[in-house]
């Protein structure tokens, strides 16, 4: 693992420059908040700083609307965990040095920043930019065999008690990947990327018993740069596998879909995010099938199909003039007067 970590950091300082070479004379600061988990985290934080990048400005985060409630201003724990987890990678930056003149983006781009379109020509930039920190390389990533295969298993996501649309893929869709593989000649040791206390779930020992799968029993840190370097990577529903889509190396890369629908388990719609231009992936519907999950489809399949999904992929567009991380204008935030609360 050693090595590997002296192998990454080389890698970068080679093949980064784009990291160290803007021009950050603009002392301004570009003023960002983030909602909700570790992956909606990543995609929001990556946008805006795309956006600082393009403007020559310092980023600085506000905790007071970020990983604090708006209403109650009470600290929101959970939230500020999924900030602070960004610092897991390597060049990340969330208070910069400089004057705290804040601006900020004048454009309403979409709920989370949640849309393809925004990051299409930036994945070399994401690469160099979420680079893994030294802790986030386990030896689990040192000792993975050209064939190994990373799955991501979900939590369920419910709300009301009861559990929203898909959130986990049945057994079918990973068993008929796993006997692809296998006749193949291209299954190696399967490791299992979830919550700890999901090792002895249902899907778990299934897949345990099955196919020998082992529980990878890293942090989260760990677990994302695993699911990105495995050469085969076999996705979940959520942004924590698109986020892993996005960066992987894999020669290979698996994700379900739902041509019923476009909404998401919580917030947003899954179809804004859907990659349209990389032919290692995969996709699986896991609507309309006796045995969900079992097609083996390419992006142009479902992109140009005449599903609900499909409309939703074709309909996708940057949410308002401007919204391309590199076209946003920024204008400087309003002091309010002496004695005025805002």
């Amino acid at each position: 693992a050693g090595e590997l970590k002296r192998d990454i950091a080389r890698a970068v300082e080679e093949g980064c420059s784009i990291l160290w070479t803007v021009n950050r004379e603009d002392p301004r600061s570009l003023l960002f908040a983030t909602r909700g988990q570790m992956s909606n985290v990543f995609i929001q934080y990556f946008y805006y700083r795309v956006v600082a990048d393009s403007h020559g400005l310092r980023l600085h985060e506000n905790k007071q609307n970020g990983t604090r409630k708006k209403i109650s201003m009470v600290v929101n724990e959970s939230e500020a965990r999924a900030t602070r987890s960004l610092r897991h990678f390597r060049y990340v930056t969330l208070f910069e040095d400089g004057p705290k003149e804040v601006v900020v983006p004048n454009a309403q781009c979409g709920q989370f920043y949640q849309n393809y379109e925004y990051y299409r020509g930036e994945r070399c930039f994401a690469q160099c930019l979420f680079a893994p920190g030294p802790d986030s390389v386990s030896d689990a990533v040192a000792g993975l065999g050209c064939n190994d295969v990373a799955i991501h298993i979900r939590a369920p996501w419910f709300r009301d008690g009861k559990e929203r649309n898909y959130t986990v893929p049945p057994w079918s869709y990973y068993d008929s990947i796993l006997q692809r593989l296998t006749d193949q000649g291209r299954r190696g040791t399967v490791w299992l990327l979830s919550d700890h206390r999901l090792c002895n779930a249902s899907l778990s020992t299934h897949l345990k018993a099955r196919w020998g799968a082992i529980c990878n029993l890293g942090t989260v840190a760990q677990d994302h740069f695993l699911a990105r370097s495995a050469p085969t990577f076999i996705g979940s529903f959520g942004t924590f596998t698109w986020t892993v889509a996005f960066l992987a190396s894999s020669r290979e890369i698996h994700l379900p879909f739902d041509s019923s629908l476009t909404q998401g388990s919580s917030w947003a719609h899954w179809d804004g995010l859907f990659i349209d231009d990389d032919e290692r992936i995969f996709y699986h519907d896991m609507h309309g099938e006796a045995r969900p999950g079992t097609n083996f489809l390419n992006w142009r399949m479902v992109k140009f199909g005449k599903s609900q999904y499909a409309r939703g992929i074709q309909g996708k567009k940057p949410e308002a003039k401007g919204c391309l991380p590199r076209e946003v204008a920024v204008t400087p935030r309003v002091t309010p007067p002496p004695g005025v609360v805002k």
